[in-house]
C-alpha cells in the first residue's frame, strides 16, 4: 500500500530553479567578496545558503503516511498531524489564495484537537490544476490512500481497546 505521495516532476523543477538562483547568488557573493565589499558579500552569502537549502529540501517535498501520523513536508516547514486528530480527509478541494481561484485543487485534512475548534489543513504540496486530466489527480489519489490508512489505523485502535 502506498505511503508516500509526491510530485517528482515538480519537485525536480523546483530544485533546478532554486539551484540556478543559488548558483547566481553564490557567484555574486564571491564577486562582492573579491571586490572587498564584505557586508554585501555576507548578505548575498546568506541568501545563497538559504537558496541551496531550499533546492535540497525541494526534493523531499511530499505527504507521508507514518504509523503514528500524516506528515506533510513543505519547503519551509513540516506539519505532523496525528491520526487521532483527523476527522476526515477529502480530495479535490480548491487551494487557498490565488491558485485556488485559478482552479488548483488539493487534498484537505479536517483536524480536531482537544479543546480547540476543528480546522482544515491543506496538503498543498500535492496541489494541481487538473490540466489534461485523464486520471485522478495526485491530490485525489493521496486523499484516497490516506483515507484507507486512516480506516486501518481506526480499526487497529478499536481492536486494541
Amino acid at each position: 500500500m502506498q505511503r508516500t505521495w509526491r510530485s517528482w516532476f515538480w519537485n525536480v523543477v523546483l530544485a533546478l530553479l532554486l539551484s540556478a538562483m543559488a548558483g547566481i547568488v553564490t557567484g555574486v557573493a564571491a564577486q562582492e567578496n573579491g571586490a572587498g565589499r564584505l557586508p554585501s558579500a555576507i548578505g548575498f552569502g546568506v541568501m545563497a545558503a538559504i537558496l541551496w537549502f531550499g533546492a535540497a529540501r525541494s526534493l523531499l517535498l511530499g505527504v507521508f503516511a507514518k504509523p503514528h501520523a500524516v506528515v506533510m513536508r513543505g519547503l519551509t516547514r513540516t506539519t505532523t498531524i496525528p491520526w487521532k486528530e483527523i476527522e476526515k480527509i477529502s480530495g479535490g478541494a480548491p487551494t487557498g489564495g490565488a491558485s485556488g481561484m485559478a482552479g488548483a485543487t488539493t487534498a484537505v485534512i479536517t483536524r480536531k484537537r482537544q479543546g480547540k475548534p476543528a480546522d482544515e489543513v491543506e496538503l498543498n504540496v500535492l496541489g494541481g490544476y487538473g490540466i489534461f486530466r485523464r486520471r485522478p489527480s495526485l491530490a485525489d489519489r493521496a486523499a484516497q490512500g490516506l483515507n484507507k490508512r486512516l480506516a486501518e489505523w481506526r480499526a487497529t485502535e478499536k481492536s486494541a481497546r
